[in-house]
């Protein structure tokens, strides 16, 4: 090696890096965070049905919510995110979660398969994150919170599936058939 030469006259990039496409507003969503129920335990018992029922549950999670105009952001295993009013225009996005939620929890419970979804809405940042090769659909803020937390209220409890906030409550309680549970 020649002492006067240095690393990057011997690296050269086969690309360049992409450019940047983040694009991020303050505006009203809704939020909704869904867990496959007993997915970690059956996971370890029989990874081939695991497999199975996962494939249903995110068919049947992205044929629900996008229907509904609903914008899957983030799927971490058997958690994920959906948000509507964010990159895809929806001025019910309150109506719009729940009947995706509701539509999920349906549609799944047919083929022996149990969630819980947390719903709630807000203000927040929303919007692309990434660039022209890999772009997600981030939500920042308080409803993003409230949302997992809701997720975590409707799988401890038996027979409520869907949780939803006290906004979203009060925007769709002439809609859907609601209970409110005060409390964890």
């Amino acid at each position: 090696s020649h002492p006067d030469t240095s690393l990057s006259d011997h690296v050269t990039p086969k690309r360049a890096y992409p450019t940047s496409l983040t694009t991020f507003e303050k505006k009203r969503c809704t939020l909704t965070v869904t867990n496959m129920l007993g997915s970690h335990k059956q996971a370890s018992k029989d990874i081939a049905a695991y497999q199975d029922r996962y494939g249903l549950f995110i068919e049947g999670l992205l044929a629900c919510f996008s229907s509904v105009k609903g914008v899957v952001g983030v799927v971490l295993g058997d958690h994920v995110h959906t948000s509507f009013n964010t990159v895809k225009r929806c001025a019910s996005h309150e109506k719009c979660a729940v009947q995706g939620a509701v539509s999920l929890c349906a549609a799944l419970e047919e083929v022996g398969i149990a969630v819980s979804t947390g719903v709630a809405s807000g203000v927040a940042f929303c919007g692309s994150l990434g660039c022209s090769e890999l772009m997600s659909v981030a939500t920042i803020g308080s409803c993003a919170v409230a949302a997992s937390a809701l997720q975590e209220v409707a799988s401890t409890r038996g027979g409520h599936r869907v949780v939803c906030s006290g906004n979203v409550y009060s925007e769709l309680s002439f809609s859907f058939t609601m209970r409110i549970i005060l409390g964890r």
